[in-house]
């Protein structure tokens, strides 16, 4: 797991420490609540091998989404510290996932 206050920063550390290989891919996960108090995840890639801008892959209410041409240890999830809370507090199913698969945290913003 790599911290920080921005989670590009994160992120870079973790490539820089080799706990993000050259070859893997890193997903954002960005969660909202909406106007009915349920909660809106969007995913976006902050890294993925061969590109340098950062792509939207789409949004899940429960936190399902098909990462394309990835196979199951080749990317990570990065979160931030609002994110990481309101998934804790709305999505149990959801948090399980990140806490296997995260690997990035960054402070919250508030």
């Amino acid at each position: 797991m790599a911290t920080g206050d921005n989670l590009l920063t994160a992120v870079a550390v973790a490539h820089d420490c080799g706990m993000i290989e050259e070859s893997d891919a890193v997903i954002e996960m960005d969660a909202q609540t909406t106007q009915y108090g349920d909660m809106k995840v969007s995913y976006s890639y902050i890294k993925f091998p061969g590109l340098s801008e950062k792509l939207p892959l789409g949004h899940g209410a429960s936190g399902d989404v098909a990462v394309p041409f990835l196979s199951e240890s080749t990317y990570h999830l990065a979160v931030d510290g609002r994110t990481f809370h309101l998934i804790r507090a709305h999505d149990n199913a959801l948090f399980k996932k990140l806490a296997h698969k995260g690997k990035v945290y960054a402070k919250d913003a508030s």
